[in-house]
């Protein structure tokens, strides 16, 4: 057999190289990424805690009101509330379900899951670039502590290979969060990694206003770099109040009011949360205590719901005049109702469901009790 000349080996050995090149950069390389989408709107705890207390809703409302599309936060809410199952345990939405309802709304989707790590950045970076410029839900823990699974969801605007962090909008962390590569892939629960992308069909974008890039992104609230650990902890003290676990919910309740965060809530919020915890009084036939806590915790925060509070981007007028708020300060007064109903007093209970429908003229709770009353 002929030898192969060296010239030969070279040649072969050039040729390969730019084949294995090829194959690299076609399905490994990844684009350098140094973008922020502008113009997408945050929809989170601190300017919609009251029309959306959801991940999901307010991660749906960010896609929607970036692409123009209409965004109705109570109709969100509604829509994706979580669901009882045959065991009467609570379920929620996921991203399949709201794949399907982008699809319905018509948009294109492209999602990616996967129970491996690994791929998450990638997968997000076909998306978050300077060429397509399209914000991405994903589906992570909702804290950053590493021994807390609640699951949320969130929405990426932008990502810095240069410096190696994600950028998103998160319901308690606030908008324009920045994450390290490193702890945002920790953020993948395990059984469930998934990401997200919507765009409108070419007859959507003829119905919808579409992306508005001029807009700026306000800075950060200072309260949002203290306040997000803390938020998530009211998600705990209601499952264990659902789950009847009241003594367990007073414990968390007394620890969240008691923190020194506390006062730093708009009154509103602090009014709702001193409320729960009368009503875990009641759970725990104590509505002696629960009287209590309306007449000196939370009856006494009506003064001030029309003052500004600091560091915050909406005025209390705002919560004065929407569904959820009416609700909110409506609650108190039914509470301190079925309290004296405990007591024995029917009179006075009377006139607090009556109060609670003065305020909120829907509240379901107060014209049911004042039937029973009957």
């Amino acid at each position: 057999m002929a030898k192969i000349s060296i010239k030969v080996i070279i040649l072969i050995i050039l040729a390969l190289s730019v084949v294995a090149g090829g194959f690299y950069y076609f399905y490994y390389y990844q684009a350098q990424e140094n973008y922020l989408i502008p113009g997408v709107p945050y929809y989170g705890f601190y300017n919609h805690f009251f029309d959306a207390d959801s991940t999901l809703v307010t991660s749906v409302a960010d896609i929607l009101g970036y692409w123009g599309d209409e965004v109705d936060l109570p109709a969100l809410f509604s829509m994706f509330a979580p669901a009882d199952d045959k065991e009467g345990n609570l379920v929620y939405p996921t991203t399949l379900q709201l794949q399907k309802f982008f699809q319905e709304r018509g948009y294109e989707t492209y999602r990616w899951a996967s129970n491996q790590p690994g791929g998450e950045i990638n997968e997000i970076k076909k998306f978050v670039n300077q060429d397509k410029k399209i914000p991405v839900i994903v589906y992570q823990k909702r804290s950053f502590v590493s021994d807390n699974q609640r699951r949320a969801f969130r929405v990426v605007i932008g990502l810095s290979d240069h410096d190696k962090k994600v950028t998103v909008h998160d319901y308690t962390f606030g908008n324009n969060f920045q994450i390290s590569y490193a702890d945002f892939n920790k953020m993948f629960l395990t059984d469930a990694r998934a990401v997200l992308a919507v765009w409108p069909t070419s007859d959507l974008n003829q119905k919808i206003k579409g992306p508005n890039y001029s807009a700026t992104y306000p800075g950060r609230l200072a309260v949002m770099d203290k306040m997000g650990d803390y938020l998530i902890r009211p998600s705990d003290m209601y499952f264990a109040s659902l789950n009847k676990d009241y003594i367990n919910a007073l414990k968390m309740l007394q620890e969240f009011i008691s923190d020194e965060k506390f006062n730093s809530l708009p009154p509103v919020y602090r009014l709702y949360f001193n409320a729960f915890l009368a009503r875990v009084f009641l759970y725990l036939n104590q509505p002696d205590k629960a009287i209590e806590t309306i007449t000196n915790r939370v009856l006494p925060l009506n003064s001030s719901l029309d003052e500004p509070y600091d560091g915050w981007t909406e005025q209390l007028s705002y919560f004065k005049n929407n569904n959820y708020s009416r609700a909110s300060l409506a609650y108190p007064y039914y509470v301190l109702g079925l309290a004296y109903i405990a007591e024995g007093d029917k009179e006075l209970a009377r006139k607090n469901f009556e109060e609670a429908l003065k305020i909120n003229p829907d509240s379901k709770l107060a014209q049911e009790a004042l039937q029973q009353l009957k």
